[in-house]
């Protein structure tokens, strides 16, 4: 922690000095904290999957790395110290992953300019996050100094490999002259070999030959030694059919490793194009999976839809229905109530004595309040049993409308079914 201390204040110092404001190398895109930072990071770690190439996968994390630090920046504005935290978590992973695909990468010449370019950006990153360090809140300091000092790591690896890389280069270098030197001398050897040989049998030749033609005294003629002069000749005929033949088996055997070599790069290419092919194919499939999820969970919402929407249509218009019910209960109750009232009315004013009707016949006793009570007391039983029955519908039709289908129960079911709604 004091290391991280005395780093953060280093750092503060070089951000207050630094006569230049430096920025990221990309504008930032979907930032930390927004529902579709999720989907936007997916995207992004699916297409370094399906990568296979190492240098351009290394590439791509280059990329997606500027793009974090440009989101680091943005949320440090917004005083976001989670968003800061996330930003830098997914920043270390694609530093981390160029890193690492970068010593996969074959060719030296395409890994030296690889890593010169991971050392560039750190070096360019430690500025960015060491400006961003001013302006985020305490809790984010600590993770942004760790940034800074993974990016620092990382630009010493890449130089520390930039150096073991040239250093291999040059050892190659070196093994491949040695080779061509070692495989040229022997021939080399033989071939001036055999014509120092050639030319001291001709010199042998035509040293006989002049030796024969010199005249000489009756006494020293000898008799010419034929057989040797037909050996040098035999001889000088053997050693140039040898040095062809050398030649030919050495021509022969240097196309034959070149047609070896010719074989194994078309093999490796067809391996390689197998495994693009393999890939692409892994991919229209599961973009096929995806298109019909897709499709299935369309067809599914649309059906819940026309579901939803059906019971909803029989609802309102058994509710309507019942508004109609309660309406006409509810002026019964209302006629039945002022009849009572006007019966009871002329009882009252009656002065025969009589309670009820005065006929021919006599005195007739009518019974209006107790005819009301009982049709009072009917129509208000059914009026109840409208009325709790209407607020039953409502409720299961906002239930219906706030949770769908599966925001009904089984007796809800059970209940609109008894009322002719069909599910």
């Amino acid at each position: 922690m004091k290391k991280l201390t005395t780093l953060s204040i280093l750092l503060i110092s070089l951000a207050f000095i630094a006569p230049v404001q430096v920025s990221a190398a990309t504008n930032a895109g979907v930032k930390p904290g927004s529902f579709f930072y999720f989907f936007d990071t997916t995207f992004e770690n699916v297409g370094l999957f399906f990568t296979f190439n190492p240098e351009k996968k290394a590439q791509k994390a280059l990329e997606y790395a500027d793009e974090r630090l440009a989101e680091i920046e943005a949320v440090a504005e917004e005083k976001n110290p989670n968003g800061v935290k996330t930003a830098i978590a997914n920043y270390e992973s694609n530093i981390a992953l160029a890193t690492e695909k970068s010593k996969e990468v074959k060719d030296r010449g395409q890994a030296e300019t690889l890593l010169n370019s991971i050392a560039d950006n750190n070096s360019r990153n430690q500025e960015v996050l060491a400006s961003v360090l001013i302006k985020v809140p305490e809790e984010a300091k600590e993770a942004i100094t760790q940034a800074i000092e993974a990016s620092r790591k990382g630009q010493e690896e890449a130089t520390k490999q930039i150096a073991e890389l040239k250093s291999e280069i040059e050892q190659l270098k070196q093994e491949v002259a040695e080779l061509k030197k070692e495989s040229n001398n022997p021939q080399a050897n033989e071939v001036e070999k055999l014509k120092k040989q050639v030319e001291e049998l001709k010199k042998k030749q035509d040293t006989t030959q002049s030796t024969q033609k010199q005249p000489v005294p009756t006494s020293q003629i000898v008799k010419p030694n034929v057989d040797n002069s037909s050996a040098i000749q035999a001889e000088v005929q053997r050693q140039a059919e040898a040095f062809f033949k050398a030649k030919q088996e050495q021509d022969a055997l240097i196309a034959q490793q070149k047609a070896e070599s010719d074989r194994q790069e078309r093999i490796e290419a067809t391996k390689k194009q197998q495994a693009i092919d393999r890939a692409n194919e892994e991919a229209k499939d599961a973009q096929l999976r995806v298109d019909a999820q897709k499709q299935q969970a369309q067809e599914k919402l649309e059906e819940e839809n026309k579901l939803v929407a059906k019971i909803e249509s029989q609802i309102t218009s058994y509710l309507q229905k019942l508004e109609t019910q309660i309406l006409e209960i509810k002026q019964k109750i209302a006629i039945d109530e002022a009849i009572a009232r006007s019966a009871a009315s002329s009882a009252s004013k009656s002065t025969t004595g009589c309670q009820g009707t005065k006929t021919s016949n006599g005195c007739v006793l009518n019974s209006p309040t107790i005819s009301f009570n009982v049709g009072s007391a009917v129509n208000g039983s059914i009026l109840a049993q409208l009325v709790e029955r209407k607020n039953t519908m409502n409720a299961i039709q906002g239930r219906l409308k706030e949770s769908g289908s599966n925001g009904i129960t089984e007796n809800d079911k059970k209940f609109l079914i008894s009322f002719g709604i069909s599910w």
